[in-house]
């Protein structure tokens, strides 16, 4: 496992999904999950990246109830996600972002979520929330 210091990352804006042990305050580190798309495809979970922030991970900032993602309990408002069925979404909008989460319907996709401290934790932002 590689130990990956929050404060580097946040001066840097270098975000990769990283595989991290989580022994400090300051450290983060990410696990896969997977979650069964509905049957219209979609997955049920709001996402947001602060405004004016171009890169980095996405916040999920609200799963819907009753939706594939709130009924999975494998993901939660709060975690930041780095990946979508394996793509690093770090550098690419919202909207790209929004695309990857639908697909055929009953199939997996699958997050990487990053677990730790919030990633913007020393600033205050405005989110645009975007619905998947």
């Amino acid at each position: 496992m590689e130990r990956v210091k929050l404060k580097d990352q946040l001066r840097n804006r270098s975000w990769k999904a990283k595989n991290v042990e989580d022994d400090t305050a300051d450290t983060t580190h990410t696990t896969s999950i997977s979650i069964m798309r509905a049957q219209d495809g979609s997955v049920g979970l709001k996402f947001a990246r602060p405004v004016g922030v171009k890169t980095g991970p996405f916040e999920v900032t609200r799963l819907v109830p009753g939706s594939a993602a709130h009924l999975s309990g494998v993901v939660r408002a709060g975690n930041f996600f780095c990946a979508v069925n394996g793509r690093d979404v770090c550098a690419l909008t919202s909207e790209d972002v929004k695309v990857l989460f639908f697909g055929p319907p009953r199939t997996r996709l699958t997050m990487n979520i990053w677990f730790g401290i919030n990633m913007y934790m020393s600033d205050v932002y405005i989110y645009t929330y975007i619905n998947i």
